[in-house]
């Protein structure tokens, strides 16, 4: 394999990873383990695709822990394979995502935009909701983020920020301020402060503004009405530690799901997640779920 895209650390680089560094992320993995080889051939596959397309940074790397396995137990990594991100700031985050190249690619895609985009005109805030700005983004994330405060908002504009630091890595926040701010509140019939969230893959409420400034608030307000439920989606909807009501269907649109995303927008069940699976093809996971609730 060509690892020139996908250099690996050894003790002394991690350590300097760990404060000299804007961003890095780094599997950790033993190359004996099956499951850490596959996952580094996601991971360097990962690597690749920012390669060509010009990332000017190599923000994906790793340490293999049988090697180096006193530096892994200094850094209490007992479970492989995992990565971290690591960053400037000194601080770390574990990765909860899914382990797949297209998810790897989004991951640094979206660390490596700026939090919040500063937009400077209605032309760029208008790129940016529609996945244009910036360049690229919108093969990576469906979803934008925009926060709109006069400039004397200033603890508002804290906490967005905040929110959007937070936020890296999974959703892309933008910024706009004063008159710009004004001018596209007007667009989007709100006031400021306000935060509007353009969810490109959602038909029955693809905009959503919202008052409260806050990541969890911001992400869930993020979420599609009624999404479908998917390998990358249900970590995040089993973290709302809510009961899932499921629409097993040979269909992406029907009346029924019409009728049941109606029923969310009216928040007729708030203490449920309502969500539809695929089960047209056999062997398929939708399939395989519904089957299992068949036979019981």
């Amino acid at each position: 394999l060509d690892k020139t895209n996908l250099p690996p650390l050894n003790d002394v680089q991690l350590a300097d990873v760990k404060i000299n560094t804007e961003l890095t992320i780094v599997l950790f993995y033993i190359y004996l383990d099956q499951r850490s080889t596959a996952i580094y051939r996601s991971f360097l596959e990962a690597a690749n695709i920012l390669a060509v397309e010009s990332l000017d940074k190599q923000v994906l790397r790793t340490m293999e822990c049988f090697d180096w396995s006193h530096i892994c137990r200094k850094e209490d990594m007992n479970i492989y394979p995992s990565i971290r991100i690591y960053r400037s700031s000194g601080d770390w985050v574990p990765y909860d995502g899914i382990f797949s190249t297209e998810a790897f690619v989004s991951l640094a895609k979206l660390y490596t935009a700026q939090a919040p985009y500063q937009l400077t005109s209605a032309g760029e805030a208008n790129q940016f909701m529609d996945g244009q700005l910036p360049p690229n983004i919108v093969s990576y994330t469906d979803t934008a983020v925009l926060g709109l405060f006069d400039k004397d908002q200033t603890t508002e504009i804290a906490k967005f920020k905040d929110a959007a630091d937070k936020a890296q890595g999974k959703l892309l926040y933008a910024i706009a301020t004063g008159d710009l701010a004004q001018q596209l509140a007007k667009q989007y019939n709100t006031q400021t402060p306000n935060v509007v969230i353009n969810k490109r893959n959602d038909k029955y409420q693809p905009i959503t503004i919202i008052s409260e400034i806050c990541p969890v608030a911001i992400a869930n307000a993020a979420e599609p009405i009624f999404p479908e439920l998917t390998a990358s989606s249900f970590v995040r909807y089993l973290e709302m530690n809510k009961p899932f009501v499921i629409l097993f269907t040979d269909k992406k649109e029907s009346p029924l799901h019409d009728t049941l995303a109606d029923l969310v927008k009216e928040n007729r069940f708030p203490d449920l997640i309502l969500v539809w699976m695929n089960a047209e093809k056999v062997g398929s996971p939708g399939a395989r779920i519904l089957l299992d609730y068949d036979s019981k």
